[in-house]
């Protein structure tokens, strides 16, 4: 029996708040799913063990993201000193295959499970190529996810539905990964996974980057998936009572869609609102704002989930050429009274791949020019760095203005109010220590700015 040892390299930073123990790779459970009988998976999480170099491991993988490339690349250099071949795949290595070739032997290209059996073939016949390119395939005949070869540790369990997402915001990464092409799996494929799960399972976390959709046929799927797993857990099928989900602006106002998902047990949705100003929705290309939910509907919207019972997370980007003081101030008035429960500001950030960090290298205004050294910046203040020239702002300005508006959202008092009236909305004690954790953690995360 060989062996192939799969590594998720660490990213912590110490003064920013961060589960570390959330939830496990999902690509490396569909990727020990695909492996030939005669290959054994082994992992290692770097935020909750060390790696052990001297491994009998045949074969070391590796993924990567922007963020912590580096390193995955000191991780890689460490193995191939000792004799071990060592392959990456991953976002980054995916966008920049020819920068992670210096410090691996081999690359996947895209979705990892399509080619596995063939690279670690080739590397037993001594051929291993050193790119491996992957086509978006359908979603459909695919072997589930090995989550039992995890440790029991994680507080969330990752599930995906679809990969990619069918709008086209030119600052997200994940288009531009999976080629502007939004696979959905089949409902009874799902309900399968999801039964199949270990019995008194941690909270589900759908990973997808929109599991509601945009076309008809989109929404159908996501309440036709809402139905089954009410259905499935009439019969005790369900091991699990509640779950997380990133959606688009249009789910909220889908007041049957919404029905559904609180029956099935959805108690948080991460909502992409962006901003209260039209001219920066456009810079975004938050084409489903500006055309059908604009700034002024956002309340009533947050309104429509949290009547059922669903914690509304509103996530929002600044940084855009549209972004001015008065933005801001207008803005931080707008928080004052807004009615979201968990509130995750971000800077605008330069991710490989995307239109935007195109954008600021045709216009000259990346502060990012040394590869790859300079990915280790990408890591400072995390959701707050600024690597790029911004028109009408300062670094200094924004970030000063995401501490304070942050800080000020999750204060003491705020976050006593905001649990108690959830409590009541509710009536479950433990979802509403749930949201004050969430938020004192989120205040932490506004610390470290």
């Amino acid at each position: 029996m060989k062996k192939i040892l799969f590594i998720q390299p660490k990213f912590s930073i110490d003064k920013m708040y961060q589960m570390r123990d959330a939830m496990y790779n999902l690509g490396f459970a569909y990727l020990a799913a695909h492996l030939p009988d005669h290959w054994q998976a082994e992992f290692v999480d770097e935020e909750l063990e060390k790696i052990t170099y001297d491994t009998d491991a045949d074969i070391i993988g590796i993924t990567t993201i922007t963020l912590y490339v580096n390193q995955a690349y000191r991780i890689a250099a460490a193995f191939r000193a000792r004799g071990k071949k060592v392959i990456m795949g991953g976002v980054h290595a995916s966008m920049y295959p020819d920068e992670a070739l210096n410090y691996c032997d081999a690359v996947c290209i895209g979705d990892g499970e399509h080619v596995i059996a063939e690279m670690l073939d080739d590397f037993e016949h001594s051929r291993l190529k050193k790119k491996y390119k992957s086509e978006a395939r359908p979603l459909t005949g695919m072997k589930l996810p090995r989550h039992d070869l995890f440790k029991p540790v994680y507080r969330f369990t990752p599930i995906a539905t679809s990969r990619g997402c069918p709008f086209d915001c030119d600052f997200c990464a994940i288009n531009a990964f999976y080629e502007n092409v939004y696979r959905q799996r089949d409902v009874e494929d799902i309900i399968h996974e999801l039964a199949s799960l270990p019995k008194k399972n941690n909270m589900i976390y759908f990973t997808d980057g929109n599991i509601y959709g945009n076309s008809p046929r989109e929404v159908r799927r996501f309440k036709t998936l809402c139905r089954r797993i009410i259905e499935e857990r009439k019969k005790g099928n369900m091991p699990f009572n509640y779950f997380i989900c990133f959606a688009s602006i249009n789910a909220l106002a889908d007041i049957e869609a919404l029905d559904l998902a609180s029956a099935a047990g959805c108690r948080n949705m991460l909502i992409d609102f962006e901003s209260i100003n039209p001219e920066s929705l456009k810079d975004m290309n938050k084409t489903l704002n500006l055309e059908k939910y604009p700034p002024e509907k956002y309340s009533e919207l947050v309104d429509n989930a949290r009547k059922r019972k669903i914690i509304i997370t509103a996530e929002m980007v600044f940084g855009n050429d549209a972004d001015n003081a008065d933005v801001l101030a207008q803005t931080e008035r707008y928080l004052e009274s807004a009615s979201f429960d968990i509130l995750r500001l971000y800077a605008k950030q330069t991710l490989p791949g995307t239109r935007f960090y195109k954008k600021m290298e045709q216009e000259g205004r990346l502060k990012l020019n040394k590869f790859p050294d300079d990915w280790d910046r990408t890591r400072e203040k995390f959701v707050a760095g600024i690597h790029f020239k911004m028109k009408n702002l300062t670094e200094e300005q924004l970030q000063g203005w995401m501490k304070k508006v942050g800080m000020n959202f999750y204060s003491p008092h705020k976050i006593f109010f905001r649990s108690m009236r959830f409590l009541r909305i509710t009536r479950n004690p433990k979802l509403a220590m749930t949201l004050a954790w969430v938020s004192v953690k989120g205040r932490k995360w506004y610390t470290g700015i």
